[in-house]
């Protein structure tokens, strides 16, 4: 029983619980743009999928990473050898496997995304050896949230079926994504650099790189004047317009004030700090489009949400590895 439970324990620390809440919340949003009041199952199988596909794919990606990773994270499960690689395959399989059989009777659709998100994935460390490629490419891998959310809970079959709105966004979670991918490349440089990794602080060099963070700034402040015009033909609601404004605006500041703390700063030892600010924009920027739909569901996602990361980061805050 001991064994199983430290079992259980390895695997959940794998999974890293502190950014379910990223993946969460891009599907969470496709969700709420392309609502169609599906049967109860659908819509609540699609969200705990999203809300917990941040630790497949990460999971996966690490399984490709332990050589960097006994540098950067020696303390990780399958680094320490309590996890064993073989079993950590059999759990990811067999999930992976029941997920795909869920899209199948959900929508058939789900597959081709969650087919390129794999594909993306297994690529994702390849694509960290060519400077600037890994962020987009880790972003594109999260893009695919918010059409699967979309997806599962509406009767879409084609992909020219997407409501605009959510196209939109999923560009905007690859960027600002990225952002994030990028923000944590600066905790990582020691073991990036001895493994063969060529990400931009490794190649440019930290005081380069640093500034590399400001256009997906930019895109995302791009993205809040797009769904300030866009309202109308999503169908807001009353008071909509503020509760977004000021949820984004709260958003980008968190992470402008992430990239201040970088620029001044770029140490890998600082860059921990900066990522777990970063990550709280990011999270509260993909929740704050709700507001154009259900302005109260918006602020009530957005308290779950960051409440609950913030559990989570008190866990990892001895590692200085998130």
């Amino acid at each position: 029983m001991n064994k199983a439970i430290a079992f259980v324990r390895n695997v959940w620390t794998t999974f890293r619980p502190h950014f379910f809440a990223v993946s969460g919340a891009a599907g969470l949003t496709g969700m709420v743009f392309a609502y169609q009041d599906p049967p109860v199952w659908k819509t609540a199988t699609t969200f705990l999928i999203c809300f917990f596909s941040y630790g497949l794919i990460q999971a996966l990606c690490d399984t490709f990473d332990l050589e960097t990773d006994r540098i950067n994270a020696p303390f990780r499960p399958m680094v320490t050898g309590e996890l064993p690689v073989k079993m950590m395959w059999v759990v990811l399989g067999s999930l992976l496997l029941a997920v795909g059989i869920l899209f199948y009777f959900i929508n058939p659709l789900m597959l081709a995304f969650q087919g390129a998100a794999l594909v993306l994935s297994f690529t994702y460390n390849r694509m960290k050896r060519i400077p600037n490629a890994g962020p987009v490419w880790n972003g594109l891998i999260v893009a695919a949230l918010p059409f699967l959310g979309a997806l599962g809970v509406s009767d879409i079959t084609t992909l020219n079926g997407f409501p605009r709105e959510v196209i939109v966004f999923a560009f905007l979670v690859c960027f600002v994504y990225a952002g994030f991918v990028l923000t944590g490349y600066f905790k990582d440089v020691e073991g990036d650099a001895k493994t063969g990794y060529r990400t931009a602080p490794v190649y440019y060099g930290i005081d380069v790189a640093k500034w590399h963070v400001i256009p997906y700034i930019v895109v995302a402040v791009a993205g809040i004047l797009f769904f300030l015009s866009d309202q109308v033909s999503v169908g807001s609601n009353e008071g909509s317009s503020t509760v977004f404004l000021v949820l984004s605006a709260a958003a980008v500041v968190t992470m402008v004030s992430s990239s201040f703390i970088l620029i001044r700063n770029p140490s890998q030892h600082n860059s921990y700090k900066v990522l777990i600010w970063y990550t709280r924009g990011m999270v509260l920027y993909f929740l704050s489009p709700i507001a154009i739909v259900h302005s109260v569901g918006a602020v009530a996602a957005s308290a779950g949400f960051l409440g609950l990361m913030e559990y989570f980061f008190s866990k990892t805050r001895g590692t200085y590895q998130a």
